[in-house]
């Protein structure tokens, strides 16, 4: 997962999808990939959430969670991995996929986080959760790299109790500015990210030549983590929407 880095790609996914993609070979099928993860329409809307008279921005770490962003009327800004492009003023929500560290958490899952700690158990923020409808509560761990270990992701859940990873909300939060954390959980101790997190430049755009090496290095885990990445920024979309 992207330790938020994570941008993780992510648990469960559409039925049939991972086994479309494991047939397709090729280069072809890497571009196809590329074009398919960051897609995707939207199905169904969620009600509004953010309470009325406050306006934030929405802080994306990768160019595919900038595009669901988009579907929010609240502005969204790139800010990179671990905010590597800087941070936009003013109030930010930290806004995109994570890596789920918490056994029983699956692809498609929204976490609206209540508080955002380190691998210390410091606490870095803590407020009210936005409202997303059908979001999960808790605890969302910043840090510093991806963690795509199974055994450490579980240990760092019982560290911490935190239910998902992220590389932006500590950044975000140490400077003072998160107002609010909406992650989808992309990938998970059970499905990780199988080296798709290096197909991502630190600014948050796609990076073809990692996006190959990630396929050549297991095309039925590229495949299944595509997969599972395309169907959480499938709700991440929805998610945006609850967000005006």
């Amino acid at each position: 997962m992207r330790g938020s880095r994570g941008r993780a790609a992510a648990p469960g996914t559409a039925p049939g999808r991972p086994v479309v993609l494991a047939q397709a070979t090729g280069l072809g099928f890497v571009r196809r990939a590329a074009l398919a993860w960051p897609g995707a329409a939207p199905q169904g809307r969620l009600r509004r959430s953010k309470p009325p008279g406050l306006t934030v921005t929405l802080a994306c770490a990768t160019s595919a969670e900038l595009k669901a962003g988009r579907r929010s009327s609240a502005r969204s800004v790139l800010v990179g991995l671990g905010a590597a492009n800087g941070l936009p003023a003013g109030p930010l929500v930290s806004f995109g996929l994570a890596g789920g560290i918490a056994d029983g958490l699956t692809c498609g899952d929204i976490v609206d986080a209540d508080r955002v700690v380190d691998a210390a158990g410091d606490v870095l923020w803590q407020g009210a959760p936005l409202g997303v409808p059908g979001a999960r509560v808790g605890t969302i761990l910043a840090v510093d790299s991806v963690i795509d270990d199974p055994a450490e992701r579980r240990r760092l859940h019982l560290a911490t109790g935190a239910l998902a990873v992220d590389m932006e909300s500590g950044a975000i939060a140490r400077a003072g500015r998160l107002v609010g954390c909406v992650r989808v959980i992309s990938d998970t101790p059970d499905r990780p990210l199988d080296g798709l997190d290096g197909a991502v430049r630190s600014s948050g755009e796609l990076d073809p030549v990692g996006l190959v090496r990630a396929f050549l290095r297991s095309p039925a885990g590229f495949a299944r983590a595509a997969g599972d990445g395309r169907r959480a920024l499938r709700v991440l979309e929805r998610a945006a929407e609850a967000i005006q």
